[in-house]
């Protein structure tokens, strides 16, 4: 027997047969991929295209480290393999622990300095090989390994089953294993698997294992129904498989199924319908996840969610159908203590079996700052005019750059529309937001996103669904051109009579235009209870591209509201200050216009106060059709702690039902909390880079720790202050005034990036970092840096950015060897050509020529055309064609700016040039 046949006893110990498969060539088990052993399965291997020779397969596999060639560089693949050097490739093949500072073994030269030697004790150690001889304790390194040896080691090393039929030529007692490397397509069943295994063989058989080793594993298998099973692999890629056999909920089942050309197996079962979790995602949204998947127009019933009795405005389920997200109209709806969250009863997909309901305790407040998810331009033709930016959550306000220039950006919701652009199809573009801020008040100072401009020329299409008992929602399945939706509509009863209804002006607020309400007039419930209507919707309404929709009608079923609207919540609305400034009551539904009435209030000792005197009065504002709260506006912003109760009378609202209903009388205590640690600036302003910063209260100044005066507190379009900045506080110590100094802007910028952070109240509060935007102007000089003689006795000069008004002489002084030149007279001129945005200095009158062989030509410093000793002697006799920038009389031509004094050249921010700058043009 030779050293890879074991006894079955042994076999026992070593494989851990899977069963059942018997699939071709290249297919692979859910679980393969990893052995027995404490190794991984040749993670790190993996080939971007596959190699079809032999040749470049060893090189696939060289380049791994896995083999090598032989001294003269060559693969030499058709050579018999020995034992060690199948051992090596074994050991780094399945990524084994090379083992040092062990010797199982009695081979001549067997010990720690051959190279074998670790490679051989580490697939010892894994079990995969032992000894030739075990009686006398030999490897046999040298000896030749055969090619079912090779074929039991991959079998075990993969735990592939071994098959009780066989076809195939190995001994007797590995058969199994020839067959489970056979139908693994390892080795080909018309080997010959009692001869030695060439190089060759086993590279061809290590690359398809390396293979096998680069493909996906299973991570988890949830069921979405009872036939469908989401699978979801290591590499992050999903797929839905569709089952014959519908699974039962409670029992576990293994699953076999096909992935991309490759066979796996997964372990799943049906779990009992159920909500897994509620979370707030923002100021305005939460999302909910089912255990399996839901049906569509049950999913996103609003209805059927509530968070202290208020519904969300919208529901969308999610492409897998098993997350919803809720969407609500208020912050404050979100933003609760203790706030209870009911999930009702809601069906299954395919199925009439509906998910258990679900109560939870909610408590949040949104401190994420909002950032771009996604960027698009869309257009029928070559050239887009519109961006439509989707944030992260819904958006109040930011400002907004395209490829660097500001535009104006309206939103809605999570979505952003930038209009008067002229982007081209072919080229990349670039969006930055500025002031992103959403809904709970956190913003992003500055966040950006590349896009490309697409086409579309798909038609929308619509959706109806009842809002309240006399509401018709239109949702369209894209961004609409109002101007042809709003009149567009008709609405026909049961009979196709016509029903009066209201058009909407516009579309509903933070859709994105694409849904439409339509409030329904005539009275529907004399003698029903519930109605049938039908929407007619014409080919003339668009989306904003001028896609045109597909005319049609569509019904909707409208039931007569008998439940009053409830009290669902109340929030606190405060200042930067944390003054409270308005006290916010929601309710379950839309309420009609109308004004409410003062609550009664209670103090914690049971002291009833007045409404009309409690911080300074409270003001009911006027409903709005509608809108779902109530807002009592304070009449002196104050700090109030304490605990106080609120009673609301009955019929204090009503809402939007053909026959109102008022709401029930309610009480509320509510808690104004304890003082706070922290406290925001009131503002920050700037005024020709005097930067005013209203702290609201006095604040620390001087060399303390966390003085408003320290310079390292503040930033500016994200550097520190510039050095010479000055920073005072006013008398009382709640105002500083940073007076930028000259030279230190760059650039004229409206939306500059300034930051106040670490300022400390004299009273103890921290300041909460402040980052806002200011407008800072360039009040950096223009300089001189560049000079230069041209061919024809031209002094060329140049500046560091371009200059609004040009130099004159008198801003100039030119010297030459060290004297300076009366220029007098000269002007200065703007260079063209090569010259091209500098500016030019003739100094050609000044070379004076020679009138005899026998007299000086010479350079007339003081300009007076008469040769002194103040000149510079060029040459005696005329000189032909002289030239400045050559002649060894002139050593030097420097240009300075005046050396004080405001310049008549200045740029575009009407900053003259920096004073005595010099710079040589010899």
């Amino acid at each position: 027997m030779s050293d890879m046949s074991y006894p079955t006893k042994q076999d026992s110990q070593f494989m851990n047969v899977q069963g059942g498969e018997k699939k071709v060539m290249k297919k692979i088990l859910s679980v393969a991929l990893s052995t027995a052993m404490a190794f991984s399965m040749f993670a790190s291997v993996a080939f971007g295209e596959t190699a079809t020779t032999p040749q470049a397969k060893f090189d696939a596999l060289a380049a791994k480290g896995i083999l090598n060639g032989y001294p003269d560089g060559k693969a030499h693949l058709e050579n018999d393999l020995t034992r060690a050097e199948f051992a090596k490739i074994v050991a780094k093949l399945f990524n084994l622990k090379e083992e040092t500072g062990k010797l199982s073994y009695k081979d001549k030269g067997y010990n720690a300095k051959n190279w074998a030697v670790p490679y051989i004790e580490a697939v010892t150690t894994a079990k995969l090989m032992q000894g030739k001889d075990t009686v006398k304790g030999l490897f046999d390194y040298n000896g030749k390994v055969t090619v079912q040896e090779v074929a039991t080691v991959l079998a075990r090393a993969l735990k592939l089953e071994t098959p009780s039929t066989t076809d195939n030529n190995a001994s007797t007692w590995a058969k199994g294993y020839a067959q489970a490397v056979i139908n693994k397509g390892l080795i080909a069943a018309s080997t010959s698997f009692q001869s030695n295994a060439t190089r060759s063989l086993v590279v061809e058989a290590a690359y398809e294992v390396s293979v096998l080793s680069a493909l996906p594993t299973v991570v988890s298998a949830q069921a979405l129904t009872p036939t469908t099973v989401l699978v979801t692999f290591s590499d992050k890629t999903t797929t839905t498989v569709t089952l014959t056999e519908a699974l039962v909920a409670g029992v576990e089942k293994t699953i076999s199924f096909t992935y991309n050309g490759h066979d796996y197996t997964a372990k799943v079962t049906l779990a009992s319908a159920q909500v897994l979790s509620v979370t707030p995602i923002n100021a305005t949204q939460v999302e909910v996840k089912f255990n399996r998947a839901l049906d569509k127009t049950d999913a996103e019933t609003a209805s059927l969610y509530t968070i202290n009795g208020v519904t969300p405005a919208s529901v969308e389920l999610s492409a897998d159908e098993t997350t919803v997200t809720l969407t609500f109209t208020n912050a404050s709806e979100v933003e609760v203590t203790n706030g209870v969250v009911v999930v009702n009863p809601v069906l299954l997909k395919d199925s009439d079996t509906k998910t258990a309901k679900f109560t939870t305790v909610l408590t949040f407040e949104d401190t994420t700052a909002p950032v771009i998810a996604s960027v698009y331009a869309k257009t029928n033709t070559t050239v887009a005019s519109t961006v439509v930016v989707t944030a992260s959550e819904p958006i109040v306000s930011s400002l907004a750059k395209v490829d660097g220039s500001y535009y104006t950006i309206a939103w809605s919701g999570k979505t952003g529309k930038i209009t008067g652009v002229s982007l081209a199809s072919n080229a990349n573009h670039t969006v930055e937001l500025i002031n992103l801020l959403d809904k709970g008040g956190n913003k992003t100072v500055s966040t950006s996103q590349s896009f490309a401009v697409t086409v579309d020329t798909v038609a929308p299409t619509a959706t109806l669904s009842a809002q309240s008992d006399k509401g018709i929602l239109v949702t369209f399945s894209k961004e609409m051109d109002p101007a042809t939706v709003i009149n567009a509509f008709s609405v026909k009863d049961e009979l196709l009579g016509n029903v009066n209804f209201t058009a909407p002006t516009a579309a509903v607020a933070n859709t994105n235009n694409t849904q439409f309400l339509l409030q329904v007039t005539d009275t529907l419930y004399s003698t029903k209870t519930s109605r049938t209507l039908s929407v007619v919707i014409p080919g003339t309404v668009k989306d904003y591209l001028g896609n045109a929709y597909v005319a049609g009608s569509q019904s909707v079923a409208l039931t007569k509201d008998t439940v009053k609207p409830a009290a669902t919540s109340y929030k606190l609305v405060k200042n930067s200050d944390g003054k409270v400034t308005s006290i916010e009551v929601n309710f379950s539904e839309g309420l009609a216009a109308g004004t409410p009435a003062l609550p009664t209030i209670v103090n914690s000792n049971g002291v009833a106060i007045s409404a009309s005197s409690f911080l300074g009065g409270l003001t009911p504002s006027a409903v709005t059709a509608g809108a779902k709260k109530v807002v009592y506006t304070v009449g002196a912003p104050d700090k109030l702690t304490g605990v106080y109760a609120f009673s609301f009378a009955s019929g204090l609202v009503k809402d939007r039902a053909e026959t109102p209903n008022s709401s029930d009388a309610f009480n509320y205590t509510i808690d104004f909390g304890a003082g706070s640690t922290t406290f925001k600036l009131t503002s920050a302003n700037a005024v020709g880079n005097v930067v005013t910063v209203e702290f609201g209260r006095p604040v620390k100044g001087g060399a303390v720790a966390n003085s408003a005066t320290d310079l390292a507190n503040y930033s500016l379009a994200g550097k520190p202050l510039p050095a010479g900045t000055s920073i005072t506080l006013d008398s009382v110590q709640d105002t500083a005034t940073i007076t930028l100094p000259a030279d230190s802007v760059e650039k004229t910028d409206s939306a500059a990036i300034f930051t106040v952070a670490n300022v400390a109240a004299l009273s103890g509060e921290l300041l909460t970092t402040y980052s806002d935007t200011l407008s800072v102007t360039d009040n950096t000089k223009p300089v001189l840096n560049y000079a230069a003689l041209t061919s024809d006795n031209k002094l060329a000069i140049g500046f560091n950015e371009t200059l609004n008004v040009a130099p004159v002489i008198g801003d100039l002084v030119v010297k030459v060897n060290g004297e300076v030149v009366n220029t007098a007279g000269l002007t200065v001129t703007a260079g063209s050509g090569s010259d091209a945005g500098k500016y030019l200095i003739d100094l050609s009158g000044f070379i004076e020529q020679a009138a005899t062989a026998t007299s000086a030509t010479y350079f007339d410093l003081n300009n007076n055309g008469v040769l002194d000793s103040s000149d510079i002697t060029l040459a005696t006799g005329p000189i032909t064609s002289p030239k400045l920038s050559t002649l060894a009389a002139i050593s030097t031509v420097t240009v300075t700016t005046k050396t004080s004094g405001t310049t008549v050249a200045e740029d575009a921010a009407h900053n003259s040039l920096k004073n005595d700058v010099t710079v040589s043009a010899k």
